[in-house]
């Protein structure tokens, strides 16, 4: 692609109909850009992975997605368990530290399974 070559790029994140933040409606997703891009010699970013489906999430890896975006989803899960730990007024802030990142990691590990990365994790 005469972009990708001409910039010296080393990622690209094209508009596929992803966004940031929370969906209000299901995104309509470009997979035809998705295909057309992932067959090029550059990773594919796809920014605004929070809240698609597991089927989606596939599809765009099939397709040559190589890093998708689950911030928003880190950060919901952050707060999430955040809220929930301070309903215990005799928490411990080391207790409440360890549980908060216990929680996000084993969501970053539930999304490196669904992304096929357990073998290729440390």
């Amino acid at each position: 692609m005469r972009f990708v070559s001409e910039t010296g790029i080393d990622a690209v994140a094209p508009a596929i109909g992803t966004a940031h933040g929370v969906y209000k409606t299901a995104p309509k997703l470009n997979f035809d850009l998705v295909e057309r891009f992932g067959g090029e010699s550059i990773p594919l970013v796809v920014h605004g992975g929070t809240g698609l489906t597991a089927d989606v999430f596939l599809r765009l890896i099939r397709l040559g997605a190589a890093k998708i975006n689950i911030s928003t989803a880190l950060k919901k899960i952050y707060l999430g368990s955040s809220r929930e730990l301070l309903k215990d007024e005799k928490a411990a802030p080391v207790e409440f530290d360890a549980a908060v990142r216990k929680a996000c990691e084993d969501e970053m590990y539930r999304y490196i399974a669904l992304f096929g990365g357990v073998e290729k994790t440390l």
